[in-house]
């Protein structure tokens, strides 16, 4: 007999999968976007001496932008930084286990950061705190990719995980 998790855990999937491949589209766009801004800023003040007034607080938004939507793509594709060297004299066991401990860890630690972080974001749209800078933009807008992202590199982090925990173990070189 089929549960509801044998129909949902795929659904959950694909859409996480789906989220994240959004997300890192997103972040492409951003970057275009922040290319093409800083190029406009060059030129304006540079050709016209007419500096623009929004460029760089918005590159400053951005950076954040592309850090938190792209972190769970890169986890997801295995486009990370590990210690390959370290990695390389343990055994395959050995090399398991250690996957499974930092997956629990990074998804652990990412999910604090997501609690805190959508406090703060609910926080700042409760009280409509801005940033005043050149252009007044709400903290929340530029706050709300922090929960975003760390919610899905949470869940990224768990089924990378639950991955290498369903992992056949190796013994010597032949998996059983």
């Amino acid at each position: 007999m089929r549960s509801w998790a044998d129909e949902e855990i795929p659904l959950l999937k694909r859409l996480h999968n789906g989220l994240v491949f959004f997300a890192a589209c997103a972040t492409g766009v951003v970057v275009v976007f922040m290319a093409i801004s800083i190029d406009y800023e060059v030129v304006m003040r540079y050709l016209f001496v007419r500096p623009t007034s929004w460029v760089t607080d918005f590159c400053t938004y951005f950076i954040l932008y592309i850090c938190f939507l792209g972190t769970a793509w890169v986890l997801a594709s295995e486009g990370h930084i590990k210690l390959e060297i370290l990695l390389s004299v343990l055994s395959p066991k050995v090399q398991r286990v250690m996957n499974i401990i930092t997956s629990l860890v990074g998804a652990l630690v990412c999910a604090t950061l997501f609690w805190y972080s959508l406090d703060l974001t609910i926080q700042a749209f409760q009280t409509n705190s801005l940033f005043v800078r050149q252009v007044l933009v709400p903290r929340w807008l530029v706050y709300m990719v922090i929960p975003f992202g760390c919610l899905l590199l949470s869940v990224e982090f768990g089924s990378r995980a639950w991955r290498y925990a369903k992992q056949p173990k190796v013994l010597g070189k032949e998996r059983r």
